[in-house]
């Protein structure tokens, strides 16, 4: 079920408004404060919240199919997701998705470029992360230097977190998640605007 931003909107201000006495100005209701507006920066924050907790990033993943070069480099920022059908990987949850091979195997991430061109067992395949792409090591190949790298079996599958302001694909166990970002965004935007009255 998509999320609707009316409704997130009606309860944040349900929410910021409680205590409010009945002869008081509602200060949610002013135009520089749209809460509507803060929708885009709210979802860039709890993407990357819900990315960091392991029992809730599967919310926001999907798959990215990526086909390899012949050097085996893939450029995943330009691939559409499997449920969003836009180009909305959330870069920093690639390491802590899944990469897989043509074949099924699932390649060990290596962080350091330099380790990338270094020996490790042939058991496994490899990639790393570099200048906006993703560079793979095939299973079975030994690697003393750069020179020796043989890319993984294209296409690869990438399963990573989305990064986007369409609620449509939003699931609904984030309603909340959203709607405590929008109030705390609201709330230090509402502390500016205050202190700068006075």
């Amino acid at each position: 079920m998509a999320l609707d931003i009316n409704q997130i909107v009606e309860t944040c201000k349900r929410i910021l408004s409680a205590g409010q006495g009945d002869g008081q100005a509602n200060p949610w209701n002013r135009p520089e404060l749209d809460l509507g507006a803060m929708r885009a920066t709210a979802c860039q924050q709890v993407t990357a919240k819900i990315t960091q907790d392991p029992h809730r990033r599967a919310l926001l993943q999907q798959d990215y199919v990526c086909t390899l070069d012949a050097s085996g480099i893939a450029d995943p920022l330009s691939q559409t997701g499997s449920i969003t059908g836009d180009t909305d990987i959330y870069w920093n949850s690639i390491p802590l998705g899944n990469v897989q091979d043509a074949f099924g195997n699932t390649l060990v991430y290596i962080p350091h470029l330099l380790d990338f061109y270094r020996p490790a067992s042939v058991a496994f395949g490899y990639y790393t992360l570099q200048d906006q792409k993703l560079r793979t090591r095939a299973i079975g190949v030994a690697v003393n230097s750069a020179a020796d790298v043989v890319g993984a079996g294209s296409p690869i599958t990438i399963t990573a977190n989305f990064e986007n302001t369409d609620l449509t694909y939003w699931p609904a166990q984030l309603f909340d998640d959203l709607v405590k970002e929008i109030c705390q965004i609201a709330q230090v935007k509402y502390a500016n605007l205050d202190a700068r009255a006075n």
